[in-house]
């Protein structure tokens, strides 16, 4: 991916670390699997890197934890 930055490098007070880019976030605060199996599907199609807010143990948390772009 080009000019791939994680979330964790915001620095709030550099602009340059986040103005232009997007950053994509999900809560996954008790969703169906089916919705989650069906999200995570749409990432990884696309190749992009997301950040996931886990609230809740799944067994799709192994799929998430292997993804790499």
């Amino acid at each position: 991916m080009k000019n791939f930055k994680n979330i964790s490098s915001i620095v709030v007070n550099e602009e340059l670390s986040w103005k232009d880019k997007i950053f994509l976030t999900f809560d996954i605060d008790w969703a169906h699997d089916d919705v989650l199996n069906d999200t995570i599907d749409l990432v990884e199609e696309a190749n992009i890197a997301a950040t996931w807010f886990v609230t809740h143990e799944t067994p799709l948390l192994s799929r998430l934890r292997e993804f790499k772009i």
